[in-house]
């Protein structure tokens, strides 16, 4: 005997926890959505449609997120990235004198594209090259990950950023403009010239 499954409403979603803590999962516009769960958050309507006194059935034990400002949490990060990241000194320099003047005010639920589209177009603006704005984005996108695991935040902004934002940070560096060495008798040739004064 087959069992049918029942099919959820048009519209509607489903909660269920990761790793990570709870997520939303729900289809619109013909894609599969998903974010981190908060009872106190606001859902899109087409998400889940429920009030905020049903959660604590759908999701025992589950807690609001509070969260302090990003200039609160981001040393913290800054300072166990030490253990992993070669770079953390130079991550720290980036986000004192890049990130937090933009960021730092506000709390991780604050932070959203259009933000870091602004933060984007300022650093443009300030003649900075895109390529180096690639990694302060990068970064930023490395602290959330980090504010999700410890469910500090309820999801990463600067993942899967629009692509029109992605190449106003797109490198300039262009291979084909860039001298090589082609063949072996080029390095006897570099090697004997004169040196240019």
């Amino acid at each position: 005997m087959t069992r049918h499954r029942k099919r959820r409403q048009w519209g509607s979603g489903e909660i269920h926890q990761t790793s990570s803590g709870w997520q939303v999962r729900w289809r619109e516009n013909g894609l599969r959505r998903t974010r981190g769960a908060s009872p106190l958050a606001r859902m899109p309507s087409a998400c889940w449609r429920r009030s905020a006194a049903t959660w604590p059935s759908i999701a025992p034990g589950f807690r609001p997120i509070h969260a302090g400002s990003l200039s609160e949490l981001v040393p913290d990060i800054l300072d166990r990235r030490k253990l992993t990241h070669r770079a953390a000194d130079c991550d720290r320099y980036r986000w004192k004198k890049h990130i937090e003047p933009h960021f730092g005010h506000l709390k991780p639920s604050a932070v959203d594209v259009a933000r870091i589209r602004a933060f984007v177009e300022v650093k443009l603006a300030e003649k900075l090259n895109p390529a180096t704005i690639r990694i302060f984005v990068a970064l930023l996108s490395a602290i959330f990950v980090d504010l999700t695991e410890r469910s500090l935040a309820t999801g990463n902004p600067a993942r899967g950023l629009p692509k029109s934002l992605m190449r106003l940070i797109r490198s300039t560096h262009d291979p084909k403009k860039t001298p090589f060495i082609e063949r072996l008798d080029d390095v006897r040739r570099i090697f004997l010239a004169p040196l240019s004064r």
